[in-house]
């Protein structure tokens, strides 16, 4: 970020579902042709225990901040996005997370997937007891997260490589201040978008069923 520096990546290995695909053939024409995207990251910023002392963290996540249980016993986070009721999460935790992270963590909780250029985050509870959380909002909404009766069930803080302990409360919210240029393939772009559509129009139908099959289990 200190440099501002465009970066087009490439994926050498057998992650990064958002990097160009390696080939080192006409590699300057690539350059040249590819579509540059403003990626901002997401910013968490809150307190944790630390022995008798109460700390302050700040943060910064590319893909996504995660608030997860640190013990054996299930998380229990009240989250509020922007002004709308906040909500009691049960469960392992609850990811927040960028459009580049939401092919990462996110979609293997069963998050939704977003677009390059959609002004959103998504908002996934992990293995909830309730409710079971998929959505996703405006990216210029703040989230705050409380979690409760921390003695008996701490909580961690996430964001990227970074991790916070015991936290007793966090914020976390897009940071438009700064930015990273990342330069992609036209091809790319286009893939992943239609990608993140059609996943996104398949999932409500597949929770409707899920709850269907529920029910009829009951019976």
């Amino acid at each position: 970020m200190a440099y501002q520096l465009p970066v087009y990546s490439m994926n050498l290995g057998h992650v990064g579902a958002r990097l160009n695909e390696y080939n080192s053939n006409r590699l300057e024409e690539k350059i040249s042709n590819a579509v540059p995207i403003n990626v901002h990251p997401l910013r968490t910023q809150g307190t944790y225990q630390k022995g008798q002392k109460l700390c302050y963290f700040d943060g910064i996540a590319w893909n996504e901040v995660g608030v997860m249980r640190l013990r054996s016993q299930a998380a229990h986070l009240l989250v509020q996005v922007g002004n709308k009721k906040e909500f009691l999460m049960i469960g392992d935790g609850h990811i927040i997370g960028t459009p580049m992270g939401s092919t990462s963590y996110n979609e293997s909780a069963g998050g939704h997937l977003l677009g390059w250029r959609e002004s959103l985050l998504s908002s996934t509870s992990i293995c909830s007891i309730s409710p079971a959380i998929r959505s996703y909002f405006k990216d210029n909404e703040k989230v705050h997260i409380t979690p409760l009766n921390i003695a008996k069930r701490p909580v961690r803080v996430c964001a990227d490589n970074a991790t916070y302990d015991n936290v007793r409360e966090c914020d976390i919210f897009k940071d438009f201040d700064h930015y990273v240029q990342v330069l992609y393939d036209p091809l790319k772009v286009k893939q992943l978008n239609r990608r993140a559509t059609i996943i996104r129009c398949k999932r409500p139908l597949v929770h409707l069923l899920n709850k269907m099959q529920e029910k009829l289990r009951r019976i």
